[in-house]
Formats: C-alpha cells, structure tokens, sequence
C-alpha cells in the first residue's frame, strides 16, 4: 500500500481501488436489479431506466476515481463505503440463503488465506446481506408476518429454496458473485505494510458493522417477534393434543354409520386451471370420463392461501363463549372430536412438515425416497390403498394429502405427466402484453392432470368397494402461475383463493347418505368456504356435537346457509377480504371486484343479457371474461393468404391469435355471445372471409350469437350476402358525427346522417353501433328518420371493477348490447 504524504494528504491507493470496485459493482447490481424490474413489474420505460443505470455507474467511477486523487481519502473511503453500503441495501434482491451462501464464501477463503482483509469481508457480507435480505422481502411482499413465517417454519428447505428462486433475481445473485470476484482479484493491489493495512481495514469493518446495526436492527426487531409469535401459535396447537375433551360437552357418533370417508386434501389447486369448470387445457381427462358420477361445486374459495392458517380454520373449531369449563380451551381438534365419537382416523401425508403430528394417527411420506423413483405423492398413494383395503366394519376417515401442484411443479410428479397438456395456447396470444409465464403455466397444468389421475383412481377404488364409500376432493388454497405470484397471500388474487370442490358417492353410500346426496346436489351452486370442511365430515359420519358443531353449515344440510365468506381471518396483519362484500375497502383484485359487480347484474337477466365486455383480444382476458358477462367484444382482421381470422386491433402487432382458437377457449359457454369488429373487410376477400365464418359456425355455432361490426372505411355492398345469410351485421356510426352541429350546422347532420343510413341500407345492416356520446345526435337526426335499426353502443366511461358501476349504467332499455371497460392484466 502506497502511505507515501503528498501535501499532508495520505493516498491509500488500494483501498480507494478497493472502493471504487465496490461501488461500480453494486451499480452494476442496481443496473441489473431494476432491468429485472422491468421485466417483473412491465415498467413502460426500459430504454430510460438502462440510461440511468449506466449513467449511475459512470458517475460513481468518476467520482470515486476523482475524489481518490483529489481529496482527503480516509474521508473520501468512509463516504464512498456508506454510499456503496446503502447502494446494496436498497438494490441487493437476495434472501439470507444467498447470504449465507456468499458469506460461507467468503469464510472458506479466510481459512484457505489465513488474512485479515478476509476476516472484514466475510464480516462485512453477512452485515450486508442481512440487511439485504429483509429489505428485498419487503420490497416484494410488504412487511414480514406471521403467516409468512409460519409458512416457511411448515415447509422444509428444499421448497423455501425454490420459493425464493422463484421470487427473486438470479441476475443479482450473478452480480453478487461477481462483486466477490472483483473484491478477491482486488485484494492483490492491497500493499502488505501491516500497520497501515489493519488500521484501514478494521477501520473499514467497525464502519460497515456501525452502519449495518443501525439500518438492520429496528427490522430485525420486528422480525424477531414475528418469528416469537409465529413459534406461539405453533406451540398452541401442539398444546391443543392434550385438551381434555370432557369439556367439549356431549359427543354421539350413529351406531349404523359404517362410511368411508376419504377426503383428497389437494396443494395448491386453482379451478382456473381445471377443465371441469371451463379451462381450455386439457388437465381432467380422467375425471371428465366420470362427470356424471361427480358432484362439482361451482363457488368454493379457501379461507386463507397459506396452507397452515387452511389447515388450522378446517381442522379446529373454537368452543363456544358459553360453554361451562373450568380451563381455557380455545378449540377443539376434528380428531380429537372422531376419537371421542368412536371414529378412525388417519392422515397420510405427501408433504414435508405439518404440525402438530400428535394430534392425528399420521403416516407420513419420509424426506427422500431412498433408492425409489416414485414420487412422494406416488409413495403416499401405497399406503393409502393398502390401508384402505383392510377389512374394516366401523367408519373411518382418512386424510390423503396431496404434494402435487406446489411449486416446484414439474419436480414433484411423475416424469410420464411432464408432457404440456393439450389444448392450450400460451405466449404472447394468452398473455398479451403481459409477461410471459407459459413455462410455469405449463408445468402447473401437468400437476394439475396428474392431480386429476389420483383422484380417478381413488374414485375407481371406491365403485368397487360395497363398503357406503365417500371420496371428495378440496385443497387448501389455489395457485396463479400465469400471474407469476404463486398462492403468496401478500400479493392476492382470485386464483388464490378460488378452488375445485368435487364430491363423489359409491351405489353403497347414495343409498346409505340419500338425504346428504340430495342435499349435496341441491347445494352445488351455493358458496362455500373450504374451512367448513369440518361440518361436512361431521355430517357424513353422523356425529352429533350440538356444543361444537353448526349444522348449517354443513353442505350436506338440506338447511345449509354459508354466512358472508371472509379470507385471511383474525391474521396478524387484521387485513380480511370480504370476498361476498362489494362495497369493502379491502384487498380485492379486479376479478373478485368484476364478479360482484356482474352478480348483482345477474339477478336482472334482461340487462345482463346486454353487457359485453371490450376488446378481449387475448386468450387469458377471454378466460375471465366469460366467466363475468353475457358477451365478449373483439378485433378481427381477416388474412387472405390464410384465408383465418386472427384477432388484434391495429396498429397494434398481430401476436398470433387465431380467432378459432380464442372461440374454442370458450366452448364450455355455449351461450357467450361474441360482438366481431372485423377491422379490414374489403370486396375483394368478402367471398373467402364469409366461407370462413360459416366454417367455424359449423364447429361452434356461431351465427345465432354473433355481430358482426362493419366500419365506414371496411363497409362496401358485398357485405350484404353475409347478411341476407342470416348473420347479423351492424354499421359502426363514426363517433366524429357527434361534433357535426359544431362543425357544419344541422344542415351538415342530416347530410351526414343520409349517408349513415345509405352505407348501413347497402350493406343489409341490422343494426347501428355507436359510442355513447353520439346517442342525442344520432337519435335526432338518424332514428328520427329510420328507427327499425337494433342499437348498441359502448361506453368508456364506466368501470367494472369500481363500487358504482351499477348507478352509472345508462338506461338499457334504449340499447340491445352495451360494451363496457373491463380492466385485465392480459390486455393487448
């Protein structure tokens, strides 16, 4: 090292260098960090936000270079260190494992070295990365909660590692690596006088240390009682084993109940991603075969998408304020409730960790197959089967819980189910302007079918069993693979919490069970929360708690009520969604928002029979939308060297997307009704587009359900043979004829609006479409004069998704189709 004195002034030539590295790598992380980003969080301006980044990291290696040779340097180290230690706590996306993973790094080299300078760094890194860490995590998901920690405390290491692989950016742990690179190939330039060297360095450790407690402690104080609190609950339950049940009142189980009862607890199932309930992908083969055997619940939600805070809300039940008792005992196992009933029970566990094991008779998958091939789920199904084939006259429950369709997805089934499913269209044509996540999307589906297969299998068990057997199918929580945001509660969506339920009856069990079957039947579209699993079993096992159970809501009750449905209840962060409540202030998406919004419109059939949706132009819009509204408006453009239909709204860049495959997408709604704004009609191809339509009317029946939107630039006389073939055609109304007073006076309205009529007469139109804001001009000067034209029209003003759609709809009764906004994260 360099201490020669030049004017007074020491230049430390190598730790400056050191610096300067240092703070051009973590700029170059930043640059990476916020390129990352843009790709997460679709930021609108890459090409500014790359500017500025190498526009950082040339600042700060002029700066550093400058201030080296200019300034007082053990001032210019202490600054230039803060600033490259705050740089890293506010760009490192890296989770402790990472850390740890550098700072074991770093140890490795201070034994190999034998070197103080290593000793700094390794302390330095874990100072870092602590802080680093808890900061990437908020940034992400907001502050750390119980819930969260209780998920990772129920999960072992290999799924909190892909969780956090999955969430966070490789390219910053690659930048990580490398900024170890450039420290270790640095280090060389370090002169070796040791005095001056260990005064620097420590000087430099006790500053990162300083810094590192000061902007690390109040965070890491909350998060250690997050963690204590978390701990509690967990050691609750285990305390919940040992509850006397003397004080749960009377508990009576049927002496001529011998049922079954087999209960598929699913992981992270979304009925987004079933074809049962209208997914395009082909991911329920097996169960689509036996449809007519299966009771299919069309409005289950989960009460919670973490899987402990499900486990604790279906498996326990809080006794009664009133109840006579002379301890306090919060809840109640269900059990604890079939051992004192005389029940079996059994839970078999495909995942990693659940607590508290006492509670239940578990058998439990071990970590590693051993020399097997087979999957947990496949090791787990084994002992299911051989249990469940034991001569056994009394009832039993049996818990089989599933590991299949938790991240990571493709790891966790067979490698025979690792094929993409078909009939689905992912990329850009799904997505739209979206990020891309078809290869999650893909892996998740193939979970999903071999999810299907278990429970064919386990219902083919069941036929053949004379034994009253009921097999039914709920999973803890569901999944967003195409949002990119898994089931994590602190990013929410519908499809975290919309879940498959689906209920099966052997011959046996519908003659034993007739008043649960028929009610079962009755309720399939009734809604239901997955925590009232608890009054189903009761119910199906005939156990009669009056102290502790609710029969109401049972869904097997011809009496069942499901009270307002709450998510994410009595949680440390008091954040509910009131999923059935519009006009709560909580954390709805936009589809939970949509689909109360539409529900009261449902109940008013002639207005919902009105309202379409706008610009559905992707395959994943088209997926929500026709769970919502009565019809779907979209662009089409007609390819004459193709002679197909593909769907987009130019200038915008044709992404692909068939018109067919958008309409198969939808085929499980035979009522959708689809409005056409064919873009770029001409005569010339009149003949070959109209073949194409009567095509795919012959696969979808589409001609009773279509408009089809002619523009003044795509209308010419031709289009009259479409129309005297039954389609129903409309002339769209420029929406500049609504400026025609102001521009060119009343004598200018009715000259246009002659031409209105002439273009839509030629063309055979039935109807006239228009924007809201032409309806006075168009009723005065057009209807006044020809008024046998159906009118729809569109309004941009409104929003689906806001609490007062409903007061802002114009009065339908003027219009026979209203398009509305509808606000998707798959827009094109």
């Amino acid at each position: 090292m360099d201490t020669s004195k030049e004017d007074g002034k020491i230049n430390h030539r190598g730790l400056s260098v050191f610096v300067n590295w240092l703070i051009f790598t973590t700029s170059v992380c930043y640059l990476v960090v916020w390129l990352y980003g843009v790709r997460l969080y679709e930021f609108t301006h890459p090409t500014m936000i790359l500017m500025v980044g190498f526009a950082l990291c040339a600042f700060t290696s002029v700066v550093t270079f400058y201030s080296t040779t200019h300034m007082n340097s053990k001032l210019v180290d202490v600054a230039t260190l803060l600033v490259a230690a705050f740089i890293c706590n506010l760009t490192l996306f890296l989770p402790e494992m990472y850390g740890l993973a550098i700072s074991f790094l770093f140890f490795s080299l201070l034994i190999l070295r034998r070197s103080n300078n290593w000793l700094g760094y390794f302390i330095i890194a874990i100072t870092a990365f602590s802080i680093a860490e808890y900061s990437s995590y908020e940034r992400l998901y907001g502050e750390i909660s119980i819930d969260a920690v209780e998920a990772v405390i129920a999960t072992n290491l290999n799924e909190s590692f892909y969780f956090l692989w999955a969430n966070l950016s490789k390219k910053a742990v690659l930048s990580c690596l490398f900024i170890t690179g450039i420290i270790w190939r640095t280090d060389k330039h370090l002169d070796s006088e040791r005095t001056c060297h260990l005064l620097l360095h420590w000087g430099v450790i006790a500053t990162g240390i300083s810094l590192g407690l000061i902007l690390a402690l109040p965070p890491l104080h909350k998060r250690a009682t997050t963690v204590k609190k978390a701990f509690a609950k967990v050691q609750l339950r285990n305390e919940m084993a040992s509850m006397p049940l003397q004080y749960f009142g009377e508990i009576h189980q049927s002496s001529t109940n011998d049922t079954d009862v087999v209960f598929i607890l699913g992981e992270s199932s979304s009925r987004w991603h079933w074809s049962l309930y209208g997914y395009p992908g082909n991911t329920n083969p097996r169960l689509k075969a036996v449809r007519k055997d299966l009771l299919l619940f069309t409005d289950a939600i989960s009460v919670h998408s973490h899987t402990i805070p499900v486990l604790m809300n279906m498996m326990y039940r809080e006794i009664p304020s009133d109840a006579s008792t002379d301890i306090a005992a919060p809840s109640i196992s269900l059990f604890s409730l079939l051992k004192k009933a005389g029940v079996k029970g059994k839970w078999f566990s495909a995942q990693p960790r659940f607590a508290p094991e006492s509670l239940f008779d578990m058998t439990r998958v071990g970590e590693d197959g051993g020399s097997s091939s087979l999957t947990r789920d496949e090791r787990n199904a084994a002992n299911i089967f051989q249990y469940w084939n034991l001569a056994d006259k009394g009832p039993r429950l049996l818990v089989w819980q599933l590991h299949a369709s938790h991240w990571p997805y493709l790891k966790l089934i067979p490698t025979s189910f690792a094929t993409s499913v078909s009939g689905m269209t992912l990329g850009t044509p799904f997505f739209g302007n979206s990020h891309d996540f078809s290869p999650d999307v893909r892996s998740y589906d193939s979970a999903i079918r071999f999810t299907d297969t278990v429970i064919a299998n386990a219902i083919e068990v069941a036929k053949a069993k004379t034994k009253p057997t009921v097999v039914f199918f709920l999973p803890d929580h569901g999944e967003a693979p195409e949002e990119g945001s898994g089931h994590n509660m602190a990013m929410h969506s519908a499809r975290h919490i919309e879940i498959p339920f689906l209920i099966y009856f052997n011959s046996a069990a519908r003659k034993k069970h007739k008043n649960q079957y028929s009610a079962l039947q009755k309720n399939q579209n009734k809604p239901f929360l997955n925590s009232y699993v608890f009054e189903l079993i009761a119910d199906l096992l005939s156990i009669d708690a009056p102290s502790i159970l609710n029969e109401k809501l049972s869904i097997a009750n011809n009496q069942y009520f499901c009270p307002s449905r709450i998510v994410n209840p009595k949680t440390d962060k008091e954040s509910p969604i009131f999923y059935d409540e519009l006009g709560r202030n909580d954390a709805k998406d936009v589809l939970e928002r949509v689909r109360l919004n539409m529900k009261d419109i449902q109940s008013k059939p002639l207005l919902y029979q009105k309202i379409y949706a706008h610009r559905v132009d992707s395959i994943g819009k088209a997926l929500e939308a026709k769970q919502y509204f009565a019809g779907i408006e979209l662009d089409i453009v007609y390819d004459k060297d193709e002679g197909r239909f593909y769907v987009y709204h130019p200038p915008a860049k044709r992404h692909g997307l068939l018109l067919e495959d958008l309409v198969r997408a939808t085929v499980d709604k035979p009522q959708l009704k689809f409005w056409l704004d064919w873009k770029n009609s001409t005569p010339d191809t009149t003949t070959a587009a109209f073949r194409e339509l009567n095509r795919l009317d012959s696969l979808y029946t589409l001609l009773p359900r279509v408009i089809l939107e002619i523009g003044p630039t795509a209308s010419h006389p031709s289009i009259s043979k479409i129309s005297k073939a039954g389609w129903r055609t409309s002339y769209y109304v420029p929406t500049d004829f609504k400026d025609c007073l102001k521009t060119g006076g009343e004598g200018a309205c009715y000259d246009e609006a002659e031409q209105i009529l002439g273009a839509a007469r030629q063309m055979k139109a039935k109807c006239l479409s228009f924007d809201i804001r032409v309806w006075p001009t168009l009723k005065k000067y057009v209807l006044s004069r020809d008024a046998s034209f159906k009118l729809l029209t569109w309004d941009e003003s409104l929003s689906t998704d806001s609490q007062i759609f409903l007061n802002k709809i114009h009065d339908p009764s003027a219009f026979d189709v209203l398009i509305v906004p509808y606000s998707s994260r798959f827009n094109y």
